[in-house]
């Protein structure tokens, strides 16, 4: 899909500070309509203050927020529902009502819309078969897997038509293998409907599979702003460096780990040290994998030192799966792989 140059949302030199600490500090971007932006950044650096603000659910100290050319910051609070409508928000935990099934978690948001009945029934049935829910509409969350409860909250933030989705998280708490699902349906939605897709998430490989432009958070300010063709090489392995560096063994999706388990759990995955060139990582071997094994990566980290070349560096990864097959095949196809350990599938 063609992009267009139709400013969807800006930012003008925001600030928000929670008790006397500054959280985000002169933030200014603008994402253009149709675009698909990664924020990452590490725990605190404040990515989810940053979405809050742009959905106007906080109220920064200084700075605007424009969503398609209205500063909402100004807006009498009538109006501001109606830009909110604009705005799809699709949480990491779901935020699902337990006592509605999937048909009524979807129409929630049309009902405070105030969009009538026989309109509602129409554009629920349209959005339980844009993301695939077909069969589902009568069970409730806790008769739901994971990638089921996701697809039911971003059809819910896409009921109202949308120009912006903001995905917090959206991944996180899900397995490799529906996370791979869940990216395949928003970059879906983005070329089907045209809709600007903003991402926080703390994992490169999210932003490798789906983005098209990466902002890295730190400490509020943004440090790097590239496209993604462009966010490679020094860029990528100094950000990859300051959000990992001396996690190797604790580090899974966001989570802490005690420690790598040297004897395999039941459903362990194995994590694994492969040298191989950094470029044919991501356009050859992490592809390979999938295709081949239906095996998902999770790239935790790159190890540096002053002699570093592309053609030798370390990558810590995580399978999505153990394979005995697929490990033969990685210590085929690259210069070195060690197996660090097993982490619990669960996790």
């Amino acid at each position: 899909m063609a992009e267009s140059l139709t400013e969807s949302l800006r930012v003008d030199r925001l600030y928000k500070a929670f008790g006397g600490s500054s959280v985000l500090e002169d933030l200014s971007f603008s994402i253009q309509a149709g675009d698909i932006v990664g924020i990452i950044g590490r725990s605190g650096a404040g990515k989810t203050t940053l979405l809050r603000c742009l959905h106007g659910a906080e109220t920064p100290d200084a700075g605007d927020v424009f969503i398609e050319g209205q500063e909402i910051g100004r807006l009498k609070e009538k109006e501001l529902l109606a830009v909110r409508r604009r705005i799809g928000m699709v949480f990491q935990n779901f935020n699902l009502l337990k006592s509605r099934n999937v048909w009524g978690n979807i129409s929630l948001a049309l009902e405070v819309a105030g969009v009538p009945k026989s309109a509602r029934i129409a554009r629920i049935q349209e959005l339980i078969g844009l993301v695939g829910l077909e069969g589902h509409e009568n069970k409730h969350p806790s008769q739901l897997s994971g990638g089921q409860k996701q697809r039911v909250g971003i059809a819910r933030a896409l009921a109202t038509n949308p120009a912006v989705l903001l995905c917090d998280e959206a991944t996180s708490a899900l397995d490799p293998e529906t996370t791979s699902s869940i990216l395949a349906l928003l970059s879906k939605i983005n070329q089907e409907l045209g809709i600007t897709i903003v991402l926080i998430t703390h994992e490169m490989d999210v932003i490798h599979r789906l983005a098209r432009r990466v902002m890295v958070l730190e400490q509020g300010r943004i440090i790097e702003d590239a496209r993604i063709e462009d966010f490679s090489g020094t860029k990528e392995k100094r950000t990859l460096n300051q959000f990992c560096e001396g996690e190797e063994q604790n580090v899974l999706s966001g989570q802490r780990l005690s420690v790598l388990q040297s004897e395999k759990p039941h459903g362990g995955l194995p994590a694994l040290r492969v040298t191989v060139a950094e470029s044919a990582l991501f356009t050859s071997l992490i592809p390979a994998l999938y295709e081949q094994f239906s095996i998902t990566s999770h790239v935790l980290r790159v190890d540096l030192n002053e002699n570093y070349s592309d053609t030798g560096a370390r990558h810590l990864i995580i399978l999505s799966r153990d394979d005995e097959n697929a490990l033969n095949w990685l210590v085929q196809n690259v210069e070195k792989m060690e197996v660090l350990g097993y982490v619990p599938s669960g996790i």
